[in-house]
């Protein structure tokens, strides 16, 4: 009697997607949307290792563009997180890139390294510096003194954190566009489309594409479009 055949494993489903879906946030039209590989490979049951300063690599790479398009930057930074709970974050050092410069709480002074590596990450080394410093436990556990690792978009993200504190104009715009951003979000992953439908990165972006682009539609119909004689017109309604 033959051994019977193994099953085939199950599409993986219980991930949820991963992407990037830019909302305009007074029409709430999605520009533009795609699935992620890493989305994909979560879908397909793998786990998917992710860097530290990933999270935050996205959303550097969208304010420079907002700055480019010399548009309101109402993005909410991402916060940091301290080597030692309740010590120092990056933001309790002095950090210049342009002239390759360190200072720590301490005040000890030490040169910033080259980009390497395939992120082009920099690095600073207070090494020995450590040893007898009277702020070691609110700073680092590590046995060979604080080393910080420095991103490409470094100074994107400082400035961000600074204006979301020093701004007081900040706080009430990002309060009155959010709402409006995530509700175009929400229509999108709405009735149990927030999972993978497909595997493969390729079939998942048609997927969102023609998805997004039937929400923008039924929008756009809302919001006062019509078609006469093959012309389609946008009328907006009137109060």
């Amino acid at each position: 009697m033959a051994a019977p055949a193994a099953p085939r494993p199950a599409k993986e489903r219980s991930q949820s997607s991963g992407g990037h879906v830019p909302v305009r946030r007074n029409t709430r039209i999605r520009r533009s949307a795609r699935s992620t590989q890493g989305a994909d490979r979560r879908a397909r049951g793998y786990q998917a290792g992710a860097r530290q300063d990933g999270a935050a690599t996205d959303q550097k790479q969208r304010r420079r563009a907002v700055r480019e398009q010399d548009a309101g930057d109402h993005c909410k930074p991402a916060p940091l997180k301290s080597a030692v709970p309740g010590g120092f974050t990056l933001d309790g050092f002095r950090i210049d890139t342009a002239t390759a410069q360190v200072t720590c709480p301490a005040g000890h002074t030490v040169p910033l390294g080259d980009p390497a590596g395939q992120h082009l990450q920099r690095k600073a080394f207070f090494a020995e510096l450590c040893a007898d410093c009277p702020l070691l436990p609110r700073c680092t556990t590590c046995k060979i003194g604080r080393i910080l690792t420095i991103w490409p978009h470094h100074d994107e993200q400082a400035a961000a954190r600074r204006q979301a504190v020093t701004d007081p104009d900040r706080e009430a715009a990002y309060q009155r566009w959010r709402p409006p951003a995530e509700r175009g979000v929400a229509w999108l992953t709405a009735h149990g489309n927030r999972r993978l439908r497909y595997l493969g990165t390729l079939k998942n972006n048609t997927w969102l594409h023609t998805r997004a682009a039937a929400l923008n539609l039924r929008r756009l119909i809302n919001l006062g479009l019509t078609r006469t004689d093959r012309t389609w017109t946008l009328t907006p309604a009137t109060p």
